[in-house]
């Protein structure tokens, strides 16, 4: 029901349940037989498969990792989750916005 599809590039001879689960769900399995096929079937595997319902739009997931801000006496300020002020800060590289703790989940954004 969650539609997800799973391929496997395996470096040992076929295993019953992967190949199962592979076919099962839509993906592929596939053996590698050198090195190089290796890094063949992996490249196949790097762009995104088509989708297959006309219903489904790609939605792109925001994230981005949060920079540590340290807080000087003369300019305090609060974090966005609290709206405590607080001495040390992690800044939303997204809106810029304050939060006061990792992981963090912007209020703002």
């Amino acid at each position: 029901s969650k539609n997800i599809r799973v391929s496997v590039v395996s470096l040992s001879p076929e295993i019953f349940a992967l190949k199962n689960l592979c076919v099962e769900t839509g993906g592929r399995f596939e053996v590698a037989m050198s090195q190089s096929h290796f890094e063949e079937l992996l490249r196949s595997h790097l762009s995104a498969p088509e989708i297959q319902g006309k219903d489904v739009a790609p939605q792109m997931v925001r994230m981005g990792f949060p920079r540590r801000l340290d807080v000087e006496a003369k300019k305090p300020e609060a974090c966005a989750c609290h709206f405590q002020v607080r001495n040390s800060l992690y800044v939303c590289p997204q809106c810029h916005g304050r939060s006061c703790g990792l992981p963090s989940r912007c209020k703002i954004c």
